[in-house]
């Protein structure tokens, strides 16, 4: 079926002291301006081949348009399998604060600074494992160009520029099972080798192992489900050169329906364990890593009219 879309969005953004008065983002306000649309359609070529093609335009106020397609091809050799390759473009706009900040001696601003790209190439297999199984594997290549990086210009002064680009290379799987009326779950593994393509030093907070475990158990006849959550990252190079150690949190969760499904109340924790555990700290910071937060909770209740 084919789809349409375009949106309309604009932000004007300021940020000063009152007394005395002193702009932090560049001599205005600044507008960030955005209009797009897109279209995405579905072709079958053969009973067992398919085609899927989209492409968005996004145009910003601030660095003018981008284009970026999407495509697919899908094939299905047996009732519970699928073979996909795929390809995709993206961005990232700069945000004001990497585009408009100055101030203090320090930082400077950058109006000609440029989206962050990537090209994405993915080769996905999907396959059933009776009723209740299903597994999902894929290896991916990334290219990444125009990354967003603060260095120091030739004046002296912090300024965010865009730099050169990264090689991401990787492979994911997920299983997952479900019963009807009874235990859920989803496990997942990923492990990616990235370098910046120029100097070939790996990217820094980018661990290449990730893990995560999830379980839901139905209890008290659907009302009431126990969730638990686990997930391990491996270790990641800092700033500074230095190594965020790896860790483990698990994350715990109990979710009741009242009023049928009209009401839902939740309460959360997480860190369960009170894990003591750090990441690296992004650019600006005096700090190489940050401590995350201990165990704490959260209450949630959503209603539905």
């Amino acid at each position: 079926m084919a789809q349409k879309f375009q949106e309309n969005l604009q932000q004007d953004q300021g940020n000063y002291n009152i007394n005395p008065f002193f702009p932090y983002i560049a001599s205005r306000p600044a507008r960030s301006g955005i209009w797009a649309f897109y279209g995405q359609d579905e072709f079958g070529l053969t009973r067992k081949l398919s085609l899927s093609a989209g492409v968005r335009h996004d145009h910003y106020y601030t660095f003018s348009g981008t284009t970026n397609p999407r495509l697919g091809l899908i094939y299905h050799p047996f009732s519970q399998t699928a073979l996909k390759l795929l390809y995709g473009s993206a961005f990232r706009a700069p945000s004001a604060y990497e585009m408009f900040y100055y101030g203090l001696g320090q930082y400077q601003a950058n109006l000609h600074l440029q989206p962050e790209t990537i090209k994405s190439y993915e080769v996905v297999a999907e396959q059933g494992l009776g009723k209740h199984f299903h597994l999902t594997a894929n290896v991916f290549r990334n290219q990444v160009g125009r990354l967003i990086t603060q260095m120091l210009n030739t004046s002296g002064f912090l300024v965010f520029q865009n730099t050169s680009g990264a090689h991401v290379n990787g492979f994911e799987t997920e299983p997952d099972g479900r019963f009807p009326g009874g235990p859920q779950g989803r496990a997942s593994y990923s492990y990616t080798d990235d370098q910046n393509a120029l100097t070939r030093q790996t990217l820094t907070n980018s661990p290449h192992h990730l893990a995560k475990l999830n379980v839901i158990v139905p209890m008290l006849q659907q009302k009431l489900f126990a969730g638990l959550e686990a997930q391990f990252n491996s270790r990641a190079t800092t700033l500074e050169g230095g190594t965020a150690s790896s860790f483990q949190v698990y994350d715990a969760t109990l979710l009741g329906h009242a009023m049928g499904k009209h009401l839902d109340i939740s309460a959360r924790a997480y860190n369960l364990l009170d894990k003591k555990y750090f990441d690296p700290a992004p650019v600006g910071l005096t700090q190489d890593q940050i401590q995350q937060d201990g165990r704490n909770f959260r209450a949630q209740i959503t209603a539905r009219f």
